[in-house]
Parts: C-alpha cells; sequence; structure tokens
C-alpha cells in the first residue's frame, strides 16, 4: 500500500515537473512571440528601433537596453531617451567586440546593492548582454541589454537570439526599404530639380521670346512708321514750300510795313520749325541724313523751353540757368532739340500728378584727365546740358537698363522704351557722354557733355541772310503740284529769269525735245507721275548732255545729294527752302555748268 503511494506520488511529481516545463516553453514561447508581435506593429526605422528597446525592456525587466544600427555608412544609437542619435564610433568596448565578431558577448559584475533601500539579501549581480544583429550576410547592429538577472538561464538567452533574429529581418528590411525610399526620394528631387529647371528654362526662353517677338513688332512698327514718315515728309514739305515763298514774297512787298514784316516773320520761323519737325522725324527713321554743324546750343535750348512751358503742367516748377557764352558745339541742330525735349519729357513724367520741379541748366566745362567718374570722357572743353528732378527717381537694379533700346518702366501710354537709347546715340555720335545720377525717392539728374569748339564762331549765316542774286536766263520748270510750281514761277520771275512751266515730266520731255536751246536750267521735283525726275534728267541728258538741272523734291527714298551726283545732275535741293537759298543754288548749278563748257572747250 505504501509502495503504491509512493508510486503515485512520484508519478504526479513527474507530471507536475512536466506541467512547469511546458508552461514554461509556454512562457518563452509566448516572450517571443510578444517581441515579435510588438515590433512588427511598427514602420520606420527610427520608431522601429526605439520601439524595439522599450519591447525587450518591457520582456525581460532589465534596467537598460539600447540599439547600435548602421544606416547609409554611419552608426546611430537609440535608447528609451534618445531616438537615433548618429554617432561618430563605437566607443562600448563590448558592442565593438561583438560586431567585430559577429557574437554574442556577455560580462559580469558584483554591485553592492543600494544603501539608501532598505532590504536584506546578497549583492545583486549584474550581468550585459551584447546580442549582434545580423540579416543573411549583412552585420545591421547590436543590441545591448544591462541589469540584475538574477534567474535568466541559457534558455533566456536562446530564446532572446531568436526575438534577435527577428529583430535583425525587421530592422534590416526597414534599413533597405529606408534607404530605397531616400534613393528614390533624392532620384526624385534631382528629376524635380531637372524639372523645375528645364521649367524655368523654358520660362526664360518663353520671356525671351516675348521679348524678341515685342522688339520684332516695335521694329514693324518703326519700319512702318519710316515708310509713312517718308510720305508725310513729301506732301508736308510741299504744303510748306509755297507757305514759306509767299511770305518772304510778302516780305519783299511790304518791306517798310513794321507790323507786317513783324507777323511774316513769325510765320516764316514757324514755318522753318515745322521743316525742321519734319527732318527730326526723317532722321529718326533713319531716312534723312544727319546734318553735323557749328551750333550754339542755348538757342535751341531757348526754344524748347517755349515748347515745354506750353506742354507741361503748369503744376511742375521749371527753373533755369542758361550760360548764352557757354560755346559752339558739333552737331545736328534737329537732334540737339530731340535730346532736350526727350529728357524733359521723362523728367516730367517721373514726378507725381500733384507736381514738383525741374531745373534745365546749360554751363561750360573743362574735364582734365584722369579725374574719377570722367574716365569715358576725352580731356578738354565741353558744354554741358543738366536736367534734374525731383521725381520718384531709378531703382539701382534697373539704371544699368535704362539705355537698352525698348526699356522703359512707364506705362505703355507714356513710353516706348526709345527716348534714352535715342538720347545715348546722338550724343555717342557728337563723341559726347550722357551721366546719369539718381536716388531713389530723391530725384533724377542727367548731365549731357559735348565737345566744347573752343577759338570758333558761329560765322554759318541763316538761309534768310543770304543775298538775292538772279539772272536772266531761261528755266524749264517741272512739278506735278500746281501750287508749288505756281510759287516757284513767281520766285523765278522776281529773280530776272525766264520761265517756261510744265505740270508733269511727259509735257517737260516734249517741250525740252522741240527746242533743248532754248533751255539755259531744267529744275525738276522728283516724284512725280509716270516719269521721276531722275528718269526725266536722264532723258533731257540723251538729247542735250550739258544742260544743268537741279533736283528739288519734297522727299524721296531713292534720291540724295550723292546719287545726284553720281548720276550727273548739277544740283539737289531738299523742299522746302527760302528764296535766297534757292536763288543761291540757280546760280550755283549754271556757273558750274559753264566752267564745264569752258574747260571741254
Amino acid at each position: 500500500m505504501d509502495d503504491t503511494a509512493d508510486a503515485l506520488n512520484d508519478e504526479i511529481k513527474k507530471l507536475r515537473e512536466q506541467l512547469t516545463l511546458v508552461s514554461q516553453e509556454k512562457l518563452r514561447l509566448q516572450f517571443v512571440l510578444n517581441i515579435m508581435a510588438d515590433v512588427a506593429k511598427v514602420r520606420g526605422l527610427d520608431n522601429m528601433a526605439r520601439h524595439a528597446v522599450k519591447t525587450v525592456m518591457d520582456a525581460i525587466g532589465g534596467l537598460n537596453v539600447c540599439l547600435y544600427y548602421m544606416r547609409d555608412g554611419d552608426w546611430y544609437y537609440s535608447d528609451m531617451n534618445r531616438i537615433s542619435v548618429k554617432v561618430d564610433c563605437i566607443d562600448n568596448q563590448l558592442v565593438a567586440e561583438a560586431l567585430f565578431y559577429r557574437r554574442f558577448v556577455e560580462s559580469k559584475s558584483v554591485k553592492t546593492k543600494d544603501l539608501r533601500q532598505d532590504t536584506d539579501g546578497p549583492d545583486a549581480l549584474e550581468n550585459t548582454w551584447v546580442f549582434p544583429l545580423i540579416a543573411g550576410d549583412d552585420l545591421i547592429g547590436a543590441l545591448e541589454m544591462r541589469g540584475r538577472f538574477f534567474a535568466y538561464s541559457d534558455e533566456m538567452k536562446q530564446d532572446l537570439q531568436v526575438a534577435v533574429s527577428y529583430l535583425s529581418l525587421a530592422l534590416n528590411n526597414e534599413i533597405v526599404n529606408s534607404s530605397n525610399l531616400r534613393k528614390a526620394y533624392e532620384a526624385l528631387k534631382q528629376e524635380t530639380r531637372k524639372l523645375e529647371a528645364e521649367v524655368e528654362e523654358r520660362k526664360i526662353a518663353e520671356r525671351e521670346n516675348d521679348r524678341f517677338e515685342a522688339k520684332l513688332r516695335q521694329s514693324q512698327k518703326m519700319e512702318a512708321m519710316g515708310t509713312l514718315a517718308g510720305g508725310i515728309a513729301h506732301d508736308f514739305n510741299n504744303i510748306l514750300f509755297p507757305l514759306i515763298g509767299y511770305t518772304e514774297m510778302l516780305q519783299q512787298d511790304f518791306s517798310h510795313e513794321k507790323l507786317v514784316m513783324d507777323r511774316a516773320s513769325k510765320i516764316l520761323k514757324a514755318a522753318f520749325r515745322a521743316r525742321d519737325l519734319v527732318k527730326q522725324i526723317l532722321t529718326f527713321s533713319r531716312q534723312h541724313p544727319q546734318e553735323l554743324q557749328p551750333v550754339r546750343i542755348h538757342s535751341i535750348v531757348n526754344e524748347c523751353l517755349k515748347l515745354l512751358e506750353a506742354s507741361i503742367p503748369k503744376t511742375i516748377r521749371i527753373e533755369t540757368k542758361i550760360d548764352s557764352d557757354c560755346g559752339l558745339v558739333i552737331a545736328d541742330p534737329t537732334e540737339i532739340h530731340q535730346i532736350i525735349i526727350n529728357l524733359a519729357t521723362n523728367a516730367y513724367h517721373a514726378m507725381p500728378p500733384s507736381g514738383g520741379e525741374m531745373k534745365i541748366l546749360l554751363e561750360r566745362t573743362d574735364v582734365p584727365s584722369q579725374v574719377q567718374g570722367f574716365s569715358e570722357l576725352t580731356p578738354g572743353g565741353y558744354v554741358v546740358l543738366k536736367i534734374i528732378d525731383n521725381g520718384h527717381g531709378i531703382e539701382r537694379s534697373v539704371i544699368d537698363k535704362i539705355f537698352d533700346p525698348y526699356f522703359t518702366t512707364k506705362s505703355k501710354d507714356r513710353g516706348t522704351g526709345l527716348g534714352l537709347s535715342v538720347v545715348q546715340g546722338i550724343v555717342k555720335n557728337c563723341k559726347g557722354r550722357v551721366h546719369v545720377y539718381s536716388e531713389p525717392g530723391k530725384g533724377t539728374e542727367v548731365h549731357v557733355y559735348l565737345p566744347r569748339m573752343e577759338g570758333e564762331t558761329d560765322d554759318k549765316s541763316s538761309e534768310r541772310s543770304l543775298p538775292f542774286q538772279g539772272g536772266c536766263e531761261r528755266i524749264l520748270l517741272v512739278d506735278d503740284e500746281i501750287a508749288v510750281l505756281k510759287m516757284e514761277q513767281l520766285m523765278l520771275e522776281r529773280l530776272g529769269y525766264l520761265v517756261t512751266p510744265q505740270n508733269g515730266s511727259l509735257q517737260a520731255l516734249e517741250a525740252f525735245n522741240a527746242g533743248p536751246e532754248q533751255f539755259d536750267l531744267v529744275i525738276t521735283d522728283m516724284t512725280m507721275p509716270i516719269m521721276t525726275g531722275d528718269k526725266l534728267s536722264k532723258a533731257l541728258r540723251r538729247i542735250r548732255p550739258e544742260i544743268p538741272i537741279l533736283i528739288c523734291t519734297g522727299f524721296s527714298e531713292y534720291i540724295s545729294k550723292e546719287k545726284a551726283e553720281a548720276l550727273g545732275i548739277g544740283g539737289f535741293l531738299l523742299k522746302p527752302v527760302g528764296l535766297s537759298t534757292f536763288a543761291h543754288k540757280i546760280r550755283e548749278v549754271i556757273k558750274k555748268a559753264r566752267d564745264a563748257n569752258t574747260n571741254r572747250a
């Protein structure tokens, strides 16, 4: 009976031991599964590293768990307090050993119990375990655990090794994914930068294309304006010619009437100013040659001031200081007028609607050699035109562009961007320079330096002061404009000439062919129906080669003084001209022809 009871107790004891082992195995399996399950829930390498540390700590009750792992060639450290801190090197000897040998490393040390705690028992044994994290052939990092392990067995190490192996695979997968994502992100950033660069290049190209198209349209407008200017010049000069001619004849008829002479002089001045404006339009459209000559600028400035005072609002006060003895410069008077009007208009546009102040100064100065700020100017004497305003000024970012053709900061209804470009071109052609001084919010100063003629006097007589020179020669006069033809006939007859007027080139050719020796001079217009003046001249010279011919035209792009001389034509005049100039040119052409005939004889 006793033997049976003992045997039963032994069986029960064995069953209990087996049950305990099964329970322990279950706990060990649950421990590993818990770690694996917790880590599997997390995404993102940094989050996974920290979560792995926390899960292992919770599972083993250790005092400290930390994780080392490598990413893109750099080492990172993570524990409960820090998330993925980059470290320069592995300074932990045990961790370095585990990484180098790729095996588990541990150390044991006895740690005296904490005297602050009222506890009994032996001193605690503190262990340090380091598991290398290896996924296949790749070394991922290391898991370090430090704590008082009273009941940890080799089986626990094996279980942890299983969990660490899974953690290694999970971390490696995140590292690879993270690396791939970063590579993909970097590639995407590069492609994005390339795309942005291409978009920016396309935008720049589109802006350049827009600017080019704008310049092309402006160029086409200028070309059209040039063509229009030529037509207007011809018709307008034909209108001005009778006005000037009849007014001068009126002065001759009423030379003793002071009131008539005064008013006729004003009409002449206005007519010649209108003629100069036509020249200015033609010069701007490059269809009229520049006429550089000694010029006293102060008279042109005074003339422009009258025009500005009439056109600029009264809210803008114009202050002037003009040196009437500043000297002569070599320039085209019409272009000097254009410079003054353009710069004064810019100054006016720079001021607010409430008004402002503009100063126009003209003075003489000397530029010595090697003076700062005047490196572009040749040392010597200059006439300086200064136009100063207290407007909004020019931003530093655009001041270098103000002389570029078509560049403007004005609205479309106020500017085309050509004014300053034209001014600079004119001044450079006169061997001068333009200096601009400006400060945003304070105003702008434009200084125009033109070389001064030393020791020169303005001895060029006005065309109205030339002496009248008449004659008794027979003249064939040709013009398709009746008003011009009649006025020229009266002018020539006053000078004593015998005039045969013809209102067309074919009629003139027929009259000349009927009696070539009856005429001493032919004066013809250029632009006429059926046969132009140059073709008529060729036909007349075939009949009588030595006949002197004077072409007098309002405007023609097909004939000039040089072309006329090349065709053997004796003289060339642009309408409108004054009576004295007309008379002087006739005598010049007749004399030149007679001298040539004498030499041939």
